[in-house]
This record gives structure tokens, sequence and C-alpha cells, in this order.
């Protein structure tokens, strides 16, 4: 997530100038935002995500990499790539779930 900062910062490792860009973690972006969350300004669509959640004090939910709306359906999804979609989408109990049992989970979660 790519950011710059609004005002001066002064973190351990020196002093970050106002109008630095930085690409920076969920981590250290929640922590140089300020409590008012207005020490960072957004430059990218992930960073402007993480902010609005910040200020809403919603759960940020980073894109998964590499994700697509419908796989192509001649390629079978593992257990592991399916596990990881449920985690993501908060589904209860999806480590112990069966690939059959994942599939219809992630499916009811979407509709």
């Amino acid at each position: 997530m790519k950011f710059s900062f609004l005002v001066p910062v002064n973190p351990p490792s020196g002093v970050i100038q106002a109008g630095t860009e930085m690409e920076l973690s969920a981590e250290l972006a929640a922590l140089y935002a300020g409590r008012g969350f207005d020490h960072l300004a957004p430059i990218d669509a992930e960073a402007k995500a993480l902010l609005e959640a910040l200020r809403s004090g919603k759960e940020y939910k980073p894109p998964l990499a590499n994700a697509t709306e419908h796989p192509p359906a001649d390629v079978e999804r593992t257990r592991a790539e399916l596990l990881a979609e449920a985690k993501y989408l908060h589904i209860k109990g999806a480590d112990g779930m069966k690939k059959e049992e994942l599939i219809a989970a992630i499916s009811e979660a979407k509709s």
C-alpha cells in the first residue's frame, strides 16, 4: 500500500518528512496514521480501503493475492486454496471441513 505523509513523523529509524511517499504494511500504516487517522493520505485503492476501515473501526480485509471471482472451470482448486478463501470469508469451522463441505460453505457465503 502506498501512502503520502501529511505531517512529519518521528519513528525510531529517523524523521519522515511531510510529503514523503512510501510503501507501508497495514501494521505500519495503522501506527503512522495518527489518533485521528489524519497523518497519511492514501495513494492507491488498497491504502484508501485500509484508512477507511481504520476510521470506521471496521476490520480491514486485504484482497486475496491473485484472486478471481470465478476460477476457470477446468482448474480444480485444492483444499488449501478453498480453506484460505473460507478463512477470508470468515467461515467458522472451516479447518475441520472436507473439501466438498468447503465448496458448499464458500458458495453459501457468497450468495
